[in-house]
């Protein structure tokens, strides 16, 4: 197993130890190609999770803490080190892996050895490759790098138009509108129009604008690219931005979500923003959804003009007929005892006035925790009432009622018990 005294070595500043690492590896495997990389795309365990080689610790993962003076002042650092052995194609590999914990972020560099420089290179870029590459997948976008999102990628996979409920003919006016847009190529072409369309989602959270993206995404058999960030430590915003589109230009035909506009663009990139979404009218196949919960934060040479985003949906608190219609699709994939009658969807939906989405869910979530807790003690709807009354006080302090956890759960339920009736809602 590779070996050499770390510790000596990690005592340096961090440029410093780099290098002096690099020196040591070299000197320590004089027959094997180093390749040494702090490329986000180098991204091995999703590789391997896949099944595209083995990949193995060899020792239990070491973690130090250095202090040294720098630029005049003292740092530190938690820097954790593994080492690891890699098969794939009937090669063998060594992977040393630094990560550093430190003031202002994360940073991991990996240290690659192989018996050949061929074989090293070829390794690497086939892990690379694996990390970028969109083939109807989901390609996340998020402090500075791309990245494949399995789990946003499955629960793509799960969200379909017939688990969405919206406002009257919201819906049906979405779905024509953008799985139009992709058969639609030759006909914009025919009539020499740029075949490009720019849409943005409107109004307050947990009203359906995520599962709408998602339904999108998953229909039209196209790739996604998702932006959640554009800001990352040593890169400018021109940087992350031209990145951005760069990329999407390259694998259009796609799909191209801006979260949360509001908060992606601000003063310092706006021009550069606005600029390359401009740019779009040299490329084809490219829709852009972007969506907001504040559009009054956004500047109006995003909000106003047409070219750029050609059609705004907005997604309101759904009303009564739409709450009942939610909490029947929840109710009917429950135990006959948990499901609730036409009356009692009546008068839970009267009872839930104002509630988004997100709210619902999370009362019939912490009505069923109860429930668990004691069975037949009280009927559903008694709970479900006695719920409502709880998550109406939170709603003026809380903003991600979603993500809050009910005060009335009890820590008496199991993983097991939660997984088996959370299954029945997916």
């Amino acid at each position: 197993m590779p070996s050499f005294r770390l510790p000596e070595v990690l005592n340096l500043s961090p440029h410093a130890m780099l290098y002096a690492l690099t020196e040591h590896l070299a000197a320590e495997f004089p027959d094997h190609h180093l390749l040494a990389t702090a490329s986000w795309s180098f991204q091995i365990e999703g590789f391997a999770s896949e099944g595209h080689c083995q990949f193995d610790p060899l020792e239990i993962p070491v973690e130090y803490e250095y202090r040294w003076e720098m630029e005049h002042r003292l740092s530190r650092a938690n820097i954790w080190t593994g080492w690891f052995s890699v098969q794939w194609e009937e090669q063998s590999y060594f992977l040393l892996c630094v990560n550093f914990h430190k003031d202002y972020g994360r940073q991991r560099h990996w240290f690659l050895l192989g018996e050949t420089e061929a074989a090293t290179r070829r390794f690497f870029e086939a892990v690379s490759q694996f990390a970028t590459e969109v083939t109807g997948e989901v390609l996340v976008f998020d402090g500075g790098c791309w990245a494949k999102d399995k789990d946003l990628f499955d629960s793509i996979q799960n969200s379909t138009w017939d688990d969405l409920i919206l406002e009257g003919d919201l819906k049906a006016e979405i779905r024509q509108d953008l799985e139009g847009f992709f058969k639609a190529g030759e006909t914009y072409r025919k009539y020499k129009i740029t075949w490009k369309r720019g849409i943005l989602f409107l109004g307050p959270p947990g009203n359906g604008k995520t599962h709408t993206i998602k339904a999108i995404v998953g229909s039209i058999g196209f790739p996604c690219l998702y932006v959640k960030s554009l800001k990352a430590e040593h890169q400018t915003d021109h940087q992350l931005i031209g990145e951005v589109f760069d990329r999407t230009r390259a694998t259009a035909p796609c799909v191209l979500v801006l979260e949360d506009l509001d908060a992606l663009i601000d003063d310092e990139n706006r021009s550069f923003f606005l600029n390359e979404l401009d740019g779009f009218a040299a490329n084809e196949g490219i829709l852009t959804i972007g969506t907001t919960n504040h559009p009054e934060r956004l500047d109006p040479a995003i909000l106003e003009r047409p070219s750029r985003f050609d059609r705004k949906y907005t997604f309101r608190l759904p009303g009564e007929l739409e709450r009942s219609a939610y909490l029947h699709r929840f109710s009917e994939k429950l135990e006959p005892d948990l499901r609730l009658d036409d009356e009692d969807l009546k008068i839970v939906a009267e009872a839930t006035d104002e509630y988004s989405f997100a709210y619902l869910k999370e009362l019939y979530l912490s009505s069923l925790m109860s429930w668990i807790s004691a069975p037949g003690e009280r009927p559903i709807r008694e709970i479900m009432l006695s719920q409502c009354q709880t998550l109406r006080s939170q709603m003026t302090t809380e903003p991600e009622p979603e993500s809050q956890p009910s005060p009335q759960r009890r820590s008496t339920l199991t993983p097991a018990m939660m997984r088996a009736y959370m299954d029945r809602w997916r």
